[in-house]
């Protein structure tokens, strides 16, 4: 199971989301999306998927929401499946985002090119 969660992890942070922030008060207001391109334009309601380098298994991910950085709250949320390598599911259902945490890291982040 602990597996499944780093695996998952690492999936939600492959998808890389696009972001549009509106200002407020306090900070901002952030929408993400897993997006699709279609002739070079950017879309909601895109599938990301990522890829366990030891088993081969897959998790695709729909998702969409808003975040509120400056205070950790978030909402959203989106579907995810589960596949061994030979194609079978394991596991399908939803997901629900309730917070957000940012820390102090740098990370590198690479983007699709469509």
């Amino acid at each position: 199971m602990r597996r499944m969660l780093l695996f998952v992890s690492i999936a939600l942070l492959a998808a890389a989301p696009t972001t549009l922030a509106v200002p407020r008060e306090r900070g901002h207001d952030v929408r993400w999306d897993l997006v699709q391109f279609v002739q070079n334009v950017v879309l909601a309601g895109g599938t990301n998927q990522g890829q366990d380098s030891v088993s081969n298994d897959t998790i695709t991910l729909t998702g969409s929401g808003d975040a509120e950085p400056a205070e950790g709250n978030a909402a959203g949320g989106g579907t995810f499946v589960h596949r061994h390598a030979n194609g079978t599911v394991v596991a399908q259902g939803a997901y629900v985002v309730t917070s957000l945490s940012v820390g102090n890291r740098q990370e590198e982040v690479s983007t699709l090119q469509g």
